[in-house]
C-alpha cells in the first residue's frame, strides 16, 4: 500500500462544524484573485495534499489547546511554523461573539476548509472508519458527497468569492499521529487516513487587518460551519 508522507509545519481536525455569530455585510463583489486557482499547486503540493497536511496539523494538537475547539482564536498559533502556509481551523464549538482573532506572519499563504472530512483507521466503530487506502478513499468521498456546494460561502475583506464548488479536493493517503487527549477521543496512535472536502488557499494578504468569513454544510441542513476570523498580517 502506497502512502504519501507530506511536508507539514508540525505533524494534522474532525469533521468541521459549528457556529459563529458574525455575519459580514457589503460582500457584493467577486475577487477570485485573492484565492489560488484550484488547479494550481503551492510549494510543489496540490491543494488536496495541503488538505492532508492540514489534518496532520490539527490532529497532532491536544484537545486542551486545539484550534478547532478554540472559541476566540487564542490557540491560532498552535503548531504553526515558519513554512509558507498558515492553517486556519473550522470549529466544533460555538464561537465567542467576536469570532476568532488571529495574527498571521506576512508572506504566508492562508489555507482552510469551507467544510471537510477525513476517514481513518483510528476511528473504529464510526462512519469515519476505514482500514485500507482504498476504503479510506471511498469513505472520505462518500461523506464529502453529503456536502451541499450551494451552502459554500467565502467573504474576504467584504469581497465574496465565487465558484467555490470548484475547490473540492481529495488527498492522497497519508498518516496522522494522535497525541494523548486528542480531539477524536481515541487512543494515542498513528493511523492511515484520506481527506476530502472543499478547501481554499488564499494568496498572501498585505500587512494590516483583514476579515475572513466562511460557511459550508450538508444537503440536509442539519448543521452549518459558520466561522469568522479577524486576521492581522504582520
Amino acid at each position: 500500500m502506497k502512502v504519501t508522507q507530506l511536508w507539514t509545519k508540525s505533524t494534522i481536525a474532525g469533521v468541521m462544524l459549528g457556529l459563529s455569530v458574525i455575519p459580514l455585510v457589503d460582500a457584493t463583489a467577486d475577487d477570485k484573485r485573492k484565492a489560488v486557482s484550484p488547479d494550481e499547486s503551492v510549494m510543489g503540493m496540490t491543494q488536496g495534499d495541503w488538505g492532508a497536511a492540514w489534518w496532520q496539523w490539527a490532529l497532532s494538537i491536544p484537545a486542551d489547546r486545539n484550534p478547532i475547539l478554540d472559541p476566540d482564536g487564542s490557540f491560532c498559533a498552535e503548531g504553526q511554523g515558519s513554512g509558507p502556509v498558515f492553517f486556519l481551523a473550522g470549529t466544533w464549538v460555538e464561537l465567542d461573539e467576536g469570532g476568532r482573532t488571529c495574527s498571521v506572519p506576512a508572506g504566508q499563504f492562508i489555507f482552510f476548509p469551507l467544510v471537510n472530512t477525513e476517514c481513518s483507521e483510528a476511528e473504529d466503530g464510526t462512519d469515519w472508519y476505514c482500514a485500507t487506502e482504498a476504503a479510506c478513499r471511498e469513505c472520505a468521498g462518500r461523506n464529502a458527497n453529503t456536502y451541499d456546494p450551494d451552502s459554500l460561502v467565502l467573504i474576504v475583506d467584504g469581497k465574496k468569492l465565487k465558484d467555490l464548488d470548484e475547490h473540492r479536493f481529495q488527498s492522497a493517503a497519508y498518516y496522522f499521529t494522535l497525541p494523548d487527549d486528542n480531539i477524536l477521543g481515541e487512543d494515542e496512535t498513528k493511523s492511515i487516513s484520506v481527506a476530502d472536502g472543499y478547501w481554499v488557499m488564499l494568496n498572501p494578504l498585505p500587512p494590516g487587518k483583514h476579515t475572513i468569513h466562511f460557511e459550508g454544510g450538508p444537503y440536509d441542513g442539519s448543521w452549518l460551519q459558520d466561522v469568522t476570523y479577524t486576521i492581522t498580517v504582520e
